[in-house]
């Protein structure tokens, strides 16, 4: 099975990968934001967007690393990444679906000062300029999304919207014997 975490920076979607991680020792997390660290360092011209989501090269690695670790590892697969372009989204899981039929995609709900907050307090490079250029750009995206109701309709019927309630659930749902276990 591969577990696609979708949602706005800040929502918690490494985290939660990391936790579910924790209560299943055999789930195997790849995180393509890391992809997309190697492409910043390896490619010289960026998009104008300067997100290298916009990169057909960081698209196919990403399915690439996917194929990859489904063809070497029979264990569930976690991917925590936030899918900007409704048309690369639906670029990637078409490709991961022809990988594995076996897919889940949702999506978590978090409200925008919550975002905003976490953001803002998230060390996400050790290099303080980069770090404010990061955050900068995350919070432009958090101000720029639409509103809920609209996002809500960008995403397929079939993807279930999780928030901050429904975290047991969700546990539950991949882990039945940890849907009493804290998740902060």
């Amino acid at each position: 099975m591969i577990i696609w975490i979708d949602g706005p920076f800040g929502a918690g979607k490494t985290t939660l990968a990391s936790r579910l991680c924790e209560k299943r020792s055999d789930l195997l997390v790849l995180d393509p934001e890391e992809i997309g660290y190697v492409v910043v360092k390896t490619v010289v011209a960026m998009p104008p967007s300067g997100n290298y989501q916009d990169l057909p090269f960081w698209r196919r690695l990403t399915v690439q690393a996917i194929a990859e670790l489904r063809d070497h590892y029979p264990q569930d697969i976690a991917v925590p990444m936030t899918l900007l372009n409704p048309a690369h989204r639906d670029e990637i899981f078409s490709a991961v679906r022809s990988i594995d039929s076996n897919f889940i995609h949702f999506y978590l709900d978090v409200d925008r000062e919550i975002l905003c907050e976490r953001i803002v307090g998230q060390s996400m490079h050790p290099d303080e300029s980069r770090n404010e250029q990061i955050r900068t750009w995350r919070l432009a995206q958090v101000e720029s999304e639409p509103p809920r109701v609209y996002r809500r309709a960008k995403l397929s019927e079939n993807c279930p919207l999780w928030n901050r309630h429904q975290r047991r659930e969700l546990r539950s749902r991949f882990h039945p014997s940890s849907a009493n276990a804290r998740c902060g």
